[in-house]
């Protein structure tokens, strides 16, 4: 954590900033895989799909032997909120993302090597803010997806580390706005 808001390598912030320093693929193939099975949705003692679920994996190692190394972690995840008050099957709102990191390391000698990275996520929402007062019909569904790419050179002269970094990003957000309800509907659109 960063406290200091004077670093202009950080830009605009005023409290603090949370730094990440990841590690490059290993020296061997590795692959993780964690929370491989996801929650079930039982109403009335029958199966009713997924509740949740957010399986991650991570693996990595080397592209060429003591100079290139990849490493790559993938989430995925879905939940299903129920609201009660609302007749089932019309009573979910359902939030799904994805994350993935790639890193790319090239070195070139022991004092200077080279870091190329990439993260896309992606967000979701269907039915957001779904209450009594707000069936699916009226509940807006958001979209949001932000990707970062970034390449820093690092060069190690005596005790001294000078890191150079080229990066981009971009965020793209919409909205599905909600449906108006017609006179003479019923709180799910169907004519009465």
């Amino acid at each position: 954590m960063i406290k200091s808001p004077f670093l202009a390598e950080y830009g605009r912030f005023s409290a603090g900033v949370v730094t990440v320093e990841t590690r490059r693929g290993s020296e061997k193939w590795h692959f993780e895989l964690k929370l491989p099975f996801p929650g079930l949705r039982i109403r009335s003692l029958h199966l009713r799909g997924v509740r949740d679920f957010s399986p991650r994996t991570s693996f990595g190692g080397p592209l060429l032997a003591n100079k290139l190394y990849f490493a790559e972690a993938f989430q995925y995840a879905i939940k299903k909120e129920t609201v009660r008050t609302l007749p089932f099957p019309c009573n979910q709102s359902k939030h799904e993302s994805n994350n993935s990191f790639s890193q790319f390391d090239y070195i070139f000698s022991t004092t200077h090597f080279l870091t190329a990275t990439s993260q896309v996520t992606q967000l979701h929402t269907n039915f957001a803010n779904l209450t009594y007062f707000m069936p699916e019909p009226v509940c807006p569904s958001f979209r949001a997806s932000e990707r970062l790419f970034a390449l820093t050179d690092h060069l190690a002269l005596g005790s001294t580390l000078i890191s150079s970094m080229l990066k981009c990003s971009g965020i793209r957000r919409w909205h599905r706005r909600a449906r108006r309800l017609e006179y003479g509907s019923d709180s799910y659109g169907r004519s009465r």
